[in-house]
């Protein structure tokens, strides 16, 4: 979950909800419960070095009552969130990269003739989402 989702989750339900209060009905209400857990039990522990075993931990536990297809909806939507994570290290890889080629080259420029004209030679290309 982003830091985003958590200030969100946060500002909806404060940080002393009583979870035990709140039945969720609609799919909006079971996803902002979900923010709520997470914000109170789970993202505390971010840093440590065992939160991806509570995570395994959390999803093994949560998908027992559910069905094959249901759980293949779940693995889906977690395949989903890696893609995208994956096109995020991309696009800001090749930022990094692009900055660096520019860095270079205004330096290249700055020892050359101020009479050759200049090429950007970067070109950064995103596939749409």
């Amino acid at each position: 979950m982003e830091d985003a989702d958590f200030a969100a989750a946060q500002e909806l339900f404060g940080s002393n909800i009583n979870l035990d209060a709140l039945q969720p009905k609609s799919a909006k209400d079971f996803e902002d419960f979900a923010a709520a857990l997470v914000n109170k039990y789970m993202a505390p522990h971010a840093k440590s070095a065992h939160y991806k075993a509570l995570v395994k931990a959390v999803v093994k536990n949560a998908v027992k009552p559910l069905d094959l297809q249901q759980t293949k909806d779940i693995e889906t939507a977690v395949a989903g969130m890696r893609s995208d994570k994956l096109k995020e290290k991309a696009a800001a890889d090749a930022a990094k990269k692009c900055e660096a080629l520019l860095s270079a080259c205004h330096l290249s420029s700055r020892m050359q003739s101020s009479t050759r004209p200049r090429v950007n030679v970067c070109v950064t290309q995103m596939s749409p989402a």
